[in-house]
């Protein structure tokens, strides 16, 4: 995952790129929101620059480390054992 910002008179505004897809952290609300446009606007706007998760504004960096975990249904993981012989 890597983390990018802006610095805007406004304050910085956070943005992660993961696999493609990009999402940007609101402040108000403490979430990351998805937004399949940015991605392109960070990796060819020259404004943006990376930075490592250490360097994020203080709201963000509790959040940042927190990596969302893909779960498997309980049920695709008994079809396995079920058919296995």
């Amino acid at each position: 995952m890597r983390y990018y910002v802006l610095s805007t008179p406004a304050g910085d505004e956070v943005v992660r790129l993961s696999r493609g897809t990009a999402a940007y952290f609101e402040s108000a609300t403490g979430r990351w929101i998805p937004d399949p446009l940015l991605a392109v606007e960070v990796r060819f706007g020259g404004e943006w620059r990376q930075v490592d998760s250490g360097e994020l504004p203080p709201e963000v960096t509790e959040i940042a480390d927190a990596e969302p975990r893909i779960r498997r249904s309980r049920s695709s993981s008994r079809r396995g054992r079920r058919f296995r012989r």
